[in-house]
């Protein structure tokens, strides 16, 4: 609330205080390819056998595949319901295109054989050098299987170490967190300060649509989760509350990746499947991404008059 009133009424301080998020999302950055490789690693290496790894593998690439693109529809199907763009009447001859390549850089997105070389390291030292997590689960991958065939007796010294190399890196993000409060606020001011309170209004009907769509597939997860595993999405939710809220209010998941892997294994979950799941599906169960990119591209085309309804789509699907 502090760093909505300070973005609104100073947005020159607002746009001052941005160093506050930034400086924690890099700290946090720095200490993330160095967990998921030790945490990949033990985990692996107690797995007992690479059959058990591929299994959860498989399982987690499965279920990552079905829930993405089930937002991808969610999101769709509210987009054309709701129809947040509709009425604007916008020109697009009258759009900067420039304007698009300065915020992406003109990039473009990668071919699948492009994505899957990039996912494999060139080099051990550039993958944590460039904090590439895919690189990096790539080489604790090899690194463990590597343990599991050579036994414990030939490495005995490895898996000690890496437990606690994984332990400082616990304990650091345990003094960034304490950050986190100035974080938030930097990044909430500098979010206010930059784009006004007037967005609010200007797009309120797309951000009630994404989070709406987000709190409706919740829902529907939370479902599917008490059916096949008993567990409560409630629970889990006031469990990691404040990573929740972190989340938000640094708009980066990042800045929480090291804290839930944390909480998971406290919680009971076993090390090769935080260490293997958790940042894989930091990669590839971008729900809420899906979400969001669903509802917000069916925004722009409303707004300029392009009709993109499903009964227009799916055919050409």
């Amino acid at each position: 609330m502090l760093g909505v009133v300070v973005g609104g009424l100073r947005p020159d301080v607002g746009t001052a205080v941005h160093l506050l998020g930034d400086g924690f999302v890099r700290l946090i950055k720095a200490v993330i390819a160095p967990l998921v490789y030790c945490v990949a690693v033990t985990g692996i290496a107690k797995a007992g056998n690479l059959r058990a790894l591929g299994r959860i593998g498989v399982k987690a690439l499965l279920w990552f595949e079905v829930a993405t693109t089930f937002a991808l529809l969610i999101g769709l199907v509210a987009g054309n319901v709701v129809r947040p763009g509709a009425g604007r009447h916008v020109d697009p001859s009258r759009l900067d295109a420039s304007a698009v390549d300065a915020q992406t850089g003109g990039g473009s997105l990668p071919s699948t054989g492009q994505f899957v070389l990039h996912s494999l390291p060139e080099s051990a030292v550039g993958a944590f050098a460039d904090n590439s997590l895919l690189q990096v689960l790539v080489l604790a991958c090899l690194v463990g299987a590597a343990l599991l065939h050579l036994g414990h007796t030939k490495v005995p010294a490895i898996l000690p170490a890496a437990e606690q190399v994984q332990e400082v890196v616990f304990a650091i993000v345990g003094f960034v967190m304490r950050l986190a409060p100035l974080a938030v606020f930097g990044a909430t001011a500098h979010l206010v300060g930059q784009y006004g309170l007037g967005a609010m209004s200007t797009y309120g009907k797309l951000i009630a649509v994404c989070y709406g769509v987000a709190v409706l597939f919740l829902a529907l997860l939370a479902g599917a989760l008490k059916a096949f595993t008993g567990l409560s999405l409630r629970r889990f939710v006031r469990y990691t509350r404040e990573e929740l809220v972190l989340a938000l209010g640094t708009a980066s998941s990042e800045t929480v990746m090291p804290r839930m892997m944390q909480k998971l294994r406290h919680a009971g979950c076993r090390d090769d499947v935080v260490g293997l799941v958790l940042p894989t599906g930091y990669s590839f169960n971008l729900d809420g991404t899906s979400i969001y990119l669903s509802v917000a591209t069916l925004f722009m085309a409303q707004a300029v008059g392009v009709d993109l309804s499903i009964g227009r789509r799916l055919p050409s699907c």
